[in-house]
Order: structure tokens, then C-alpha cells, then sequence
């Protein structure tokens, strides 16, 4: 029993001594050094002999060591705060988060690149390097032999062609952050448990989950959270918001005038060619409105959407795009088979497969208004952006990223016209 007693008490002992608060552990370093200093000085004490004011000495001395030991403390918080807030955005600043110097840090500490719109939503270094490593991936996995295509981006062309996709990433980060802000303006909010919904329902019709979660992870290198954040959470913001502009485009004059072009159709469009000459602009006035054989999947998805399932001779409302506004007769459809030429990876699907495709041969009214990328695009324009970085720059007149050196952005339409064939270059 003794011998139990005594162990339980050295187990107690030993928790005890890890348990020492953060506190008690500088307490303990500050009492240590205190005592290093009086032990130095205390010869010099002791040779000049004892007095009454040897003990105001000592407690002096002590008050003075505290002292200096919390001064060393706050010259080293003040030195990583100016490390923190000083040197770490020059090196952001002039270096970028990809350089060799700064990225290993950059990948993990999220310091910002960008604050975009009036409650300044952030774009870190962490998300953009994660993009770039993502998209680069992605390039740089392609079998593109078949194609004579083969992506390097080690060569110091290959290197610009990437400083071009870490532009185009950066902007649509930008662009995703003012489509959430305009959603929140128009009372949308897509929480992350409505876009794992969404995430889960896609996953499920697309068939094997693991299936599914591999390939993310040999495109991309991504997970499904990765997938929901950074890409469904967003989607979800441009369907709403699309939703709600129907509703908003309204109040447009072409609308309007499409709502009256409606009224005065007979119901059979035997009248069809008439209105069309008298409402409709664009390539929808020649050949009275006739466009001819298409498939459906090439069409305007909203108006596909809205088509899809017509009875021939069938009249449309008027159906707002991100073009503008039709109303749309379906003259008639018909299926046909495609042999696919090559790899359709999204659609798990493989060259030499036949797909059955369904066409419509449709004729329409139209007249642009303003459209749903061009609300956007006007949205953008008026919104503020900040860029840490030297190498890009807000440009508010087109709403976009661009590079900030001239002769930068001069080589990048160079590369560009030269490199249509080239994946990596869109």
C-alpha cells in the first residue's frame, strides 16, 4: 500500500509540473534572470560592507532587472510587429507570393493581395498560390502529345504564360468577390451548408463519389471542400444573382418594348415575320427571324431551358439571357447522333462514343438590353479595388486585373496571338 501511495503521489507531482501555466514559466525565467544580475553585482556589494541601505539596494536593483527584462520582452513584440507589418508587404509588394523567397511563407500565412469593394473582402496569398498551384497542375498533367501540344511552364516563356494565369486567377477572385457582394446587396446569401447541398446533389448525379473525388485530386489536387469554396459557393452567388436580374431587367425600355412585341403576336406566329421586322434588331431581322438548325446545348441556356420541352409551333414569353431578350417559336426538332472525336472527360466519356443530340430549328424576336454580363461588367467598374502587389493593378475603366508595366501587357498579347493552339493560353 505504502509503495502505491508513493507512486500515486509522484504521478501527482509530475502532472502537477506539466499543468505550470505559460505564466508561472515566465514568472520563473524572469526570477532567474533577476537572480543571474544580483549574483554578479552582489561581490561588489559585499565589499563595500553592510549597511542599512544594503536592503533599499537589493530591492532597487531587483525593480530595476524586472524592469529591463520587460523592455527586452516588448523590443522583440515591437520587432515582429515591424517584421509583421513592415517587411513582410515589401516582400509581397515587390517579390509577389510565387517567388522563391516569399512562397514557401505565403502558402501558409494568409496576408492579403487584395481588398475588393466597400466592406474590403480579402484575397490572401494563401487562396491565390492554392489557384495557381491548381490551375498549374492541371496544365502541366495534360496529355497533350496527341494534339502536338505539350505545356512547360519552366522555360522563360512558359514563366510569363503563367504570370498570365496568375493574373487571370487573381481577377476572377476579384469578380467572384463583387458577384457575393451584389448578391448580399440584393438580399442573397449562400451559406457554406447551402452550397455543400449543392456540392452533395452534384456529386450524386455525376455517380461515384470516389470516382468523383479522385479525379478532383489528380486535376486539381483538390478535396471536396476545396470544390465547394472555391468554385460551388460561387456559382451558386451567379445563378441567384441571375435569377434576381431577370426581375431587375424589368424595368429596361427593350423589355418593354419586347412585352408589346408579345401582345401583338397571333398565337399560330402566323404574323411571326412581321413583328419580327418591326421589333427585332441584330442578326434576328434577316431571313425575318429564321435562325435555323441548332443543337439545344448551343443555345442561350436560358432560353434553352425554357424551349427544351415545346411542342412544335410553340410561342415563348419573353425570356431574358445574358444577351438580352427573345421570344423564341420552336418550328421543330429532331435527335441526332454524334461520334465523339476525342476524350470528354467531364462526361466521363470516351473518343468513338456515340451521344444522342437533340436539335431545334427555331426563329426568334430580339433586342439587346442591358444584358447580365454587361450589369456586371458595369457593376465592376464602379466598385474599388486595392492591389498589393507591383506587378498588377486595378484598371477601373474595364472593371478588370491587368499588368501594371505596359511592356507587360504589350508581351502578353504578343504570347497570346501566338499561342491560340495553347490550352494554358485562353
Amino acid at each position: 500500500m505504502g509503495k502505491k501511495k508513493k507512486k500515486k503521489e509522484l504521478v501527482s507531482e509530475k502532472v502537477s509540473e506539466e499543468q505550470s501555466s505559460e505564466k508561472e514559466i515566465l514568472e520563473k525565467k524572469k526570477t532567474a534572470f533577476v537572480k543571474k544580475i544580483t549574483d554578479k553585482l552582489k561581490p561588489k556589494i559585499e565589499k563595500k560592507g553592510k549597511s542599512k541601505n544594503d536592503s533599499a539596494r537589493v530591492l532597487k536593483l531587483k525593480s530595476f532587472c524586472n524592469k529591463f527584462y520587460l523592455k527586452k520582452i516588448a523590443i522583440l513584440f515591437v520587432v515582429l510587429l515591424f517584421l509583421l507589418l513592415v517587411i513582410v508587404p515589401v516582400g509581397v509588394y515587390f517579390y509577389g507570393p510565387l517567388g522563391e523567397i516569399t512562397r514557401p511563407i505565403f502558402k501558409k500565412i494568409p496576408y492579403p493581395v487584395a481588398f475588393v469593394g466597400e466592406d474590403r473582402s480579402m484575397i490572401s496569398t494563401k487562396q491565390l498560390i492554392q489557384n495557381v498551384d491548381a490551375v498549374r497542375k492541371f496544365y502541366e498533367d495534360q496529355d497533350l502529345t496527341g494534339k502536338g501540344l505539350r505545356v512547360d511552364f519552366t522555360t522563360p516563356d512558359g514563366e510569363m504564360r503563367l504570370k498570365i494565369k496568375e493574373k487571370e486567377i487573381l481577377d476572377k477572385q476579384v469578380e467572384d468577390q463583387i458577384i457575393k457582394q451584389l448578391g448580399n446587396e440584393n438580399g442573397i446569401v449562400i451559406t457554406v451548408e447551402d452550397a455543400q447541398k449543392e456540392l452533395d446533389s452534384t456529386v450524386k448525379k455525376a455517380g461515384s463519389k470516389k470516382a468523383v473525388e479522385l479525379k478532383l485530386a489528380a486535376l486539381y489536387g483538390w478535396g471536396f471542400n476545396d470544390l465547394r469554396d472555391k468554385v460551388i459557393i460561387y456559382q451558386m452567388y451567379t445563378n441567384k444573382l441571375l435569377e434576381k436580374y431577370s426581375e431587375i431587367s424589368k424595368k429596361q425600355e427593350a423589355y418593354q418594348e419586347m412585352e408589346k412585341a408579345r401582345k401583338e403576336l397571333e398565337e399560330d406566329g402566323s404574323n411571326f415575320a412581321e413583328i419580327s421586322k418591326k421589333y427585332s434588331e441584330g442578326e434576328s431581322v434577316k431571313n425575318e427571324g429564321e435562325l435555323g438548325w441548332f443543337p439545344l446545348n448551343k443555345i442561350d441556356s436560358e432560353v434553352a431551358v425554357e424551349i427544351m420541352n415545346y411542342k412544335k409551333g410553340q410561342i415563348s414569353g419573353v425570356i431574358s439571357s445574358r444577351l438580352g431578350f427573345h421570344i423564341v417559336q420552336l418550328q421543330d426538332y429532331r435527335e441526332t447522333e454524334i461520334v465523339l472525336e476525342d476524350d470528354d472527360d467531364v462526361n466521363n466519356l470516351k473518343k468513338g462514343d456515340i451521344i444522342k443530340n437533340k436539335e431545334v430549328k427555331i426563329r426568334q424576336i430580339f433586342k439587346p438590353g442591358i444584358s447580365f454580363v454587361k450589369w456586371v461588367e458595369q457593376k465592376k467598374q464602379k466598385t474599388k479595388v486595392s492591389v498589393w502587389m507591383k506587378d498588377y493593378e486595378w484598371d477601373q475603366s474595364s472593371g478588370h486585373i491587368r499588368f501594371a508595366d505596359e511592356q507587360m501587357r504589350l508581351l502578353e498579347k504578343r504570347i497570346k496571338n501566338r499561342s491560340q493552339a495553347d490550352p494554358s493560353i485562353k
